[in-house]
């Protein structure tokens, strides 16, 4: 996950790719300070973990649309053949019900993506 904070000097966006998905865990694997060069000015900073904030990541959006395109016609591909080919109402049910898996996948990785950014960006007392 990538964490942003902004330059004290230059007010740039600076990031800082990290595993942890808390605050806590941040805190934990790297300390209460982070040191961080900025791109713009090039000057180091120590940066605070409660100064880091946590954004939606591209990639995961990306990894949904392309799972969500390729089963999509995956399934309409899949739904005619077994249409075509097989006269079994049940089966026809089925293979139309293939079309609601690519939507899950996706809900379900935009969801989990949600989930970590909110959880680090939650605020410990």
């Amino acid at each position: 996950m990538k964490v942003y904070a902004s330059c004290k000097h230059c007010k740039a966006e600076l990031w800082y790719k990290t595993k942890a998905e808390t605050r806590i865990e941040l805190v934990m694997l790297k300390g209460k300070l982070i040191s961080c060069t900025c791109k713009s000015c090039g000057r180091e900073q120590q940066l605070d973990v409660n100064e880091l904030k946590a954004k939606y990541s591209k990639t995961p959006q990306w990894i949904a649309g392309i799972i969500f395109c390729v089963g999509t016609l995956g399934s309409l591909y899949l739904g005619y053949f077994v249409l075509e080919n097989i006269r079994n109402h049940y089966l026809a049910y089925c293979a139309c019900s293939l079309l609601v898996m690519p939507g899950l996948v996706y809900g379900i990785l935009h969801q989990e993506e949600r989930r970590r950014v909110n959880a680090f960006n939650q605020m410990w007392g």
